[in-house]
């Protein structure tokens, strides 16, 4: 079916409003994806997918997908040596890994014997226990890295600490000394370029034994740095390029763990992203009450009934659409914009057209 087709039968708007019922963007992507299929036996197992999610839905509430992200970008990046992911990409990684998990824990006896399509689904999603946890051990749910994601990472970060005291004792008590007093514009400590510094007022800098690391604005104030500071702050500057590369060395290997499972993550995502899209679908039908048609392949029927998912007889080579609305219209009622009046059509075996008029035809 061509693209003027379908515009002229608003089928797009149709697609937008499914594409709300999903849970994560890559879900909804795929809702707009939407296009009419011919093959009976894909269509026929899809119905099926829809009738088991929605039954999955009123016993168990709606699947945990909200946090499923298209990683696929992130991970094509993985290619070059010694590339690595940031830790927010990391997270949104995990985020996916997290939500194949929890699919993963619904898998039972009784959800295998009731709804085989969907637990076949959630089965072929890989387990990736061990990657989980080595990234809860290096990240925290912000996304920072932990001190104990490498030893060196740990002492390094336990040295600055130390440092880091010693060189605010230091600052503080510059501060509260009575041959600073007069000298200082203000009693309170200030930091310029990751450095405890003094705030010293104009034309006292002089008489501050130290490195002059700037002005204020109004050139009011000097920032001085006191000697005995010095070999301190070095000390912190040498500490944070260590820290840095420790943290890349971090990121690095457990990049190259990541990329070792590319295909099953990328597998997953798909998984996840067609299970999202299962279950916009079942959610649509429920908020506008519509019906899984039964078909076969000379044609198909939809029939109304009490729940979304029930049916009647099938009419050989006929199309018998009862109680049809437009969901636009439905969606439009359930607003309360307007008020629809179902129809009834009954396309005859053999009758290849369907004309559509409007009420002013005569």
């Amino acid at each position: 079916m061509d693209d003027t087709t379908l515009e002229t039968l608003e089928y797009p708007a149709v697609l937008a409003e499914l594409a709300g019922f999903a849970s994560c963007a890559p879900g909804m992507d795929r809702a707009l994806s939407l296009r009419p299929c011919v093959d009976f036996q894909a269509v026929e197992d899809s119905f099926l997918e829809v009738k088991e999610i929605f039954s999955i839905l009123k016993s168990r509430g709606k699947l945990p997908l909200a946090g499923v992200t298209g990683i696929v970008p992130f991970l094509a990046r993985l290619d070059p040596a010694g590339s690595y992911l940031l830790p927010e990409e990391l997270l949104l990684v995990k985020a996916n890994m997290d939500a194949g998990a929890g699919l993963k824990t619904l898998l039972s006896e009784d959800l295998r014997r009731n709804y085989p399509r969907i637990s076949a689904r959630f089965s072929a999603l890989s387990d990736q226990t061990r990657l989980r946890k080595e990234l809860d051990r290096i990240l925290n749910e912000k996304g920072e890295i932990k001190d104990n994601a490498s030893p060196n990472l740990f002492r390094i970060r336990k040295e600055l600490r130390t440092n880091r005291e010693r060189a605010r004792t230091i600052i503080e008590t510059a501060v509260e000394d009575t041959l600073y007093k007069d000298l200082l514009q203000d009693d309170f400590i200030s930091i310029r370029d990751d450095r405890y510094v003094l705030a010293v007022k104009a034309g006292m800098h002089s008489f501050v034994d130290g490195i002059i690391h700037g002005r204020s604005g109004s050139g009011a104030t000097y920032f001085i740095e006191p000697m005995p500071l010095v070999a301190l702050n070095n000390r912190a500057a040498i500490l944070k390029k260590d820290e840095r590369a420790e943290e890349i060395e971090i990121l690095k290997n457990i990049s190259a763990a990541i990329l070792t499972e590319r295909p099953a993550l990328l597998n997953d995502l798909d998984t996840l992203t067609e299970i999202d899209f299962i279950q916009a679908k079942a959610l649509f039908s429920i908020e506008i009450k519509a019906i899984v048609p039964e078909i076969k392949k000379k044609g198909y029927s939809l029939f109304g009934g009490n729940s979304p998912f029930e049916g009647n007889s099938l009419f050989g080579g006929e199309i018998n659409l009862k109680g049809a609305r437009h969901p636009l219209l439905v969606l439009k009622e359930l607003r309360g914009e307007c008020f629809i009046t179902p129809v009834d059509i009954l396309i005859k075996e053999g009758c290849r057209i369907l004309v559509i008029s409007g009420a002013n035809t005569g």
